[in-house]
């Protein structure tokens, strides 16, 4: 049940996401030549896999946006200006795009399944000053594809106003800006391809 394209605009305007604020913040999901040669899908299949899980990375990124923008207007919990009817959609939207099974790695090696994430998410935790450059952007990544499992690895410049404290239940105090690596993992399954893993790490400056 991916988001219909009437509330990915209105979320969008909602957040003053531009379409080339979206691409900065899913990145181009690249799959190398040489990467496509060593599986034994056709490259219009790796096509369509590629669109759908950057379709899927767009819902994502645009559900966070919608919650970022409302907590930083609200200097509080966006989850107390929308109506339940609302938050349910976006929680189920966020759930189909994850598998039951979901995990996530923080950059404090905290382990969150994917009813915390997407409390994160809907809490508006992360205090992105925008989403594209200058605020979470997708400085490059690589694709693969191997058969119904896909592994996206990318490396991010992040620049967030809050701690990576405010992400995980640990008394964390560094800074969460900065360069990450990020790699997450998809599956397909019932014909629809899933998040199913995804762990951050940051890069150590200098």
């Amino acid at each position: 049940m991916p988001l219909q394209e009437t509330q990915r605009r209105a979320y969008m305007q909602l957040a003053g996401l531009s379409e080339q604020q979206i691409e900065e913040t899913i990145g181009s999901h690249v799959v190398p030549e040489h990467l496509i040669r060593v599986t034994d899908l056709s490259q219009s299949a790796v096509d369509s896999v590629r669109a759908a899980i950057r379709q899927l990375s767009t819902d994502v990124a645009i559900i966070t946006a919608k919650y970022n923008t409302l907590a930083q207007r609200t200097s509080g919990d966006p989850r107390q200006t929308l109506d339940e009817a609302e938050q349910a959609a976006d929680r189920a939207v966020l759930e189909e795009l994850m598998t039951d099974v979901y995990i996530f790695v923080t950059p404090v090696g905290e382990t969150q399944n994917r009813s915390t994430v997407i409390d994160a998410i809907l809490a508006g935790k992360l205090r992105l000053p925008t989403l594209g450059r200058g605020g979470y952007h997708v400085v490059s990544d690589t694709l693969q594809v191997h058969g119904n499992t896909a592994v996206l690895t990318s490396t991010i410049e992040m620049n967030a106003a809050g701690r990576i404290s405010e992400l995980t239940s640990t008394a964390i105090t560094d800074q969460a800006a900065g360069t990450y690596q990020l790699s997450n993992t998809y599956v397909l399954q019932n014909d629809r391809w899933q998040l199913t893993a995804g762990h951050m790490s940051r890069v150590p400056s200098g």
